[in-house]
């Protein structure tokens, strides 16, 4: 009785471990456990997929190193993982997930944690987890991609513009420094429209952001507004530095030839103006004072740049490209 009783709960145990193990060869994530001794007791399918390991049970018994030296191979930095390995075999806490970045392109997260003994007082081991990352990464990066830009002009939008301005403004608060806004809108940009189609429209929208793109400097900013209304920010700017820089796009955007229906075609920009602190320290008034004085440059017939007016001054500056 008691033989059969033994073989009874040694066969549940092995119906338990089999039922185990095909639960974790249908898991997508690499998972390797090691005894104390650091040998592998058990690896399932997903991890031989990740790393390359041809198929079987031809790991169980061997030494973390030798794995590593598989490992390795595929790794763009392989002393950085070595180190991190090092330094979580150190501790019994969980570790925290930890990137590995492979030659191929993809990206691998990892973490592990102690396995705990049947009566909490010692230790089984640690089970490590491995799972492939660069589907999740690279959806994740277009989602904040078409969260961030405009999908027409791949321009950054509206929001992201509003994210910068604020953190400029804080920035130059920190600083003592100053920020600029050139607030652009296009002269004639409405009849390219109404005369030709949308699609001629996009295609001015286009060429525009690219050309002007070329003519914005790397520490500045330039967005998509909506519609046909751009706007530039610069890090610690100058009222001179700014002035020249919506004379260069003002003569860009002026160059730029369009030919629709075997007509060409060409738009210009009305831009305000503002330097924050010097018209206001706060985002939304700063846009405002940019705008109000972009409508006086496009009321004195556009393609001109206007500053914006200070609170106890009249018109700072008014310029033309000519002059």
């Amino acid at each position: 009785r008691a033989q059969a009783l033994s073989e009874h709960y040694l066969r549940r145990s092995n119906e338990e471990r089999s039922r185990l193990s095909a639960l974790l060869d249908v898991v997508r994530m690499g998972i390797l456990f090691m005894d104390t001794d650091r040998r592998v007791v058990y690896c399932n399918r997903a991890l031989f997929s990740i790393w390359g390991l041809p198929p079987g049970d031809g790991f169980v018994g061997v030494r973390d190193v030798v794995l590593q030296q598989h490992i390795v191979q595929f790794l763009e930095d392989p002393q950085a993982y070595q180190d991190h390995v090092a330094e979580v075999l150190k501790r019994h806490e969980p570790s925290e997930p930890f990137e590995i970045h492979c030659k191929d392109g993809r990206v691998v997260r990892e973490f592990s944690r102690v396995v705990p003994g049947p009566d909490g007082a010692g230790e089984l081991g640690r089970i490590w987890v491995f799972e492939d990352v660069t589907e999740q990464l690279r959806v994740a990066e277009q989602l904040m991609c078409l969260a961030e830009r405009d999908p027409l002009t791949n321009l950054y939008n509206r929001r992201r513009f509003h994210e910068e301005l604020e953190r400029m403004l804080a920035d130059a608060r920190r600083h003592g420094e100053s920020v600029g806004l050139l607030a652009i809108d296009l002269d004639g940009f409405k009849p390219v429209n109404d005369l030709y189609g949308h699609q001629a429209g996009d295609e001015v929208l286009i060429g525009l952001a690219h050309a002007v793109g070329a003519v914005v400097r790397r520490n500045e900013m330039f967005f998509r507004m909506g519609g046909d209304e751009f706007a530039i920010l610069v890090p610690i700017a100058t009222a001179q530095g700014l002035s020249e820089l919506a004379r260069r796009v003002c003569v860009c955007i002026a160059s730029l030839r369009f030919a629709f229906s075997g007509e060409s075609v060409t738009v210009t920009a009305s831009i305000g103006i503002a330097l924050g602190p010097r018209h206001d320290n706060d985002g939304e008034r700063l846009i405002g004072a940019a705008d109000r004085a972009m409508y006086v440059a496009k009321a004195l017939g556009g393609n001109c740049w206007e500053f914006a007016r200070e609170s106890n001054a009249g018109l700072l500056d008014r310029t033309s490209p000519a002059g």
